[in-house]
């Protein structure tokens, strides 16, 4: 079977020989000539084609596998993303949306995110031409990341939670205790300013408080994840947030309504 393919192999090489010198002792230009050197890419393209129609076969199932798998990537994230929003308006720590007063969220995609600012901000690709302001919070998979600083018709620029120019102020879900959580530049979050006396436990949820006159309240934010040491007549703790900040990609703005546009 192998001699068979060696000598196939042997007469095409030949074949292909002959007519390249055939070719090369007529005249440039004639018709003979033309129609000669359309035959002889016909016969050399024949043992071709297969393999490259299963190349391209290759490729093109390569490609779709890919597509395929990214896109149900996104479906994992956007499911995850309802749950955890249908969770909290179910718990009642989060009022749904209210259309007649134009409430909505904006779905935007992160444009850039730089090195030297990674835990301050972020810049996504919609601005004041879509209804955004400064001031909207920011949000992803349910959970609040930051809120909007600068709006440009085109872009905005979000301050991120880790961010320790970012004081927010929130309520503990369970014992509705008052506190700020604020970042320290170095992807950590803390609770500040709770009495020493209070007893707060791990995995205690933390939602924008009514006092906050930056956000709306019952925006959830994360959970508590460790006591710290005492400072004076407080006790600090780590914040486990609820969003993931190290993958941020597809981010919803909250818009009142006022000033939007559709």
């Amino acid at each position: 079977m192998a001699d068979n393919g060696l000598r196939d192999f042997r007469i095409q090489g030949i074949i292909a020989v002959t007519l390249a010198l055939f070719l090369m002792g007529v005249t440039a230009g004639t018709p003979l000539k033309s129609a000669l050197e359309r035959t002889v890419i016909s016969v050399l393209d024949f043992p071709e084609r297969p393999a490259r129609l299963l190349l391209d076969g290759i490729l093109a199932t390569g490609g779709w596998v890919e597509e395929r798998g990214s896109l149900l990537e996104r479906i994992d994230v956007l499911q995850a993303e309802n749950l955890a929003l249908r969770r909290r308006i179910e718990e009642g720590l989060i009022p749904p949306l209210s259309p007649e007063k134009g409430e909505r969220t904006l779905t935007t995609r992160v444009l850039s995110r730089s090195p030297l600012s990674w835990w301050r901000e972020i810049r996504i690709d919609k601005g004041s031409d879509d209804g955004i302001r400064p001031g909207d919070p920011a949000m992803s998979d349910g959970f609040l990341i930051g809120r909007v600083t600068r709006v440009e018709s085109g872009f905005s620029t979000i301050e991120l939670l880790t961010s320790p120019g970012l004081l927010i102020p929130v309520v503990v879900d369970q014992t509705r205790d008052l506190g700020v959580v604020a970042g320290d530049e170095k992807g950590q979050v803390h609770l500040l300013y709770l009495p020493v006396d209070r007893e707060l436990e791990v995995e205690m949820g933390l939602s924008t408080a009514l006092v906050s006159e930056q956000l709306p309240p019952g925006i959830p934010v994360g959970f508590i994840a460790a006591e710290e040491p005492e400072d004076g007549a407080f006790r600090p703790y780590r914040v486990r947030l609820g969003a993931d900040l190290t993958r941020l990609y597809r981010i919803q703005i909250g818009i009142s309504g006022r000033g939007a546009r559709s």
